[in-house]
């Protein structure tokens, strides 16, 4: 039985050290919200773009990212005070929406990181990978 025991317990320590590398670290999330923020481009009509919007707005309350959302039709999208500068939309070459764009907040340091609908750990994991 012992052995038995210290195999369950080795068990359980992996497979906890496995998750704990696969999820996101909610400590590297806050710190890079501090120094980066998130660029959103959307279509007001696009349900993907809404869907998308939902996981921003969880980033946003739970690490503290800005986001920045620029609409790609000139239209609203609830709750985000949109922009209309597309400069930076060409310069990432995104062909379609949503896109969201990792951007420096004191740098002009910029890196795309999705193009089309990401789940809300997808997102958490491309920002992680995006800067390691």
């Amino acid at each position: 039985m012992k052995g038995f025991m210290r195999f369950v317990h080795k068990f359980f320590l992996v497979l906890t050290i496995c998750i704990s590398s696969v999820m996101p670290s909610d400590a590297q999330l806050k710190n890079i919200a501090e120094n980066f923020k998130l660029t959103f481009f959307y279509l007001s009509y696009c349900p993907h773009c809404k869907a998308q919007s939902k996981d921003l707005l969880q980033l946003q309350e739970d690490y503290g990212f800005e986001i920045d959302a620029y609409s790609l039709n000139g239209k609203p999208l609830k709750p985000y005070e949109f922009k209309e500068d597309h400069s930076l939309w060409l310069k990432t070459n995104a062909k379609s929406a949503p896109a969201i764009v990792l951007q420096g907040k004191h740098t002009s340091h910029w890196i795309p990181l999705a193009e089309g609908r990401l789940e809300l750990n997808e997102l958490k994991n491309e920002i992680l990978e995006a800067l390691n």
